[in-house]
């Protein structure tokens, strides 16, 4: 299992995108954030109309099994949120895209396909 703590800030903080190698889950320590997530696991692209989006805040729990796509953009002005992955590994993707240009928030010059990641392009 990795867990990692992150501080975020308002705006996106992950675009759609799917893990092929872990669960992943969150606890919001403080703030407000959406995650949006498929109601099936998605194979290849993803149906927008599977797509559906909940707002959670303080001691609020998330969970995403492999294989759905999920999204989560930030409400509040910055958020708290605890990341779990089973098994552990995403937390080194996650360590070195927060340490980076912001840009890599959006998987850009990350190696996604060594981390079993896909992201998805933004919805028109």
């Amino acid at each position: 299992m990795g867990l990692l703590r992150s501080q975020l800030v308002n705006g996106p903080a992950a675009p759609l995108h799917v893990h092929t190698l872990e669960d992943e889950a969150w606890i919001v320590e403080n703030g407000e954030i959406e995650y949006e997530f498929t109601t099936a696991a998605v194979d290849g692209d993803v149906a927008r109309d599977t797509v559906e989006a909940v707002v959670v805040g303080p001691a609020d729990f998330v969970f995403v099994p492999r294989g759905y796509a999920h999204a989560m953009t930030v409400l509040s002005e910055t958020a708290v949120v605890w990341t779990m992955v089973v098994p552990g590994g995403l937390e080194d993707f996650l360590l070195d895209r927060d340490e980076a240009d912001p840009a890599k928030r959006t998987g850009a010059g990350v190696d996604l396909e060594g981390f079993g990641i896909t992201i998805y392009p933004a919805s028109e």
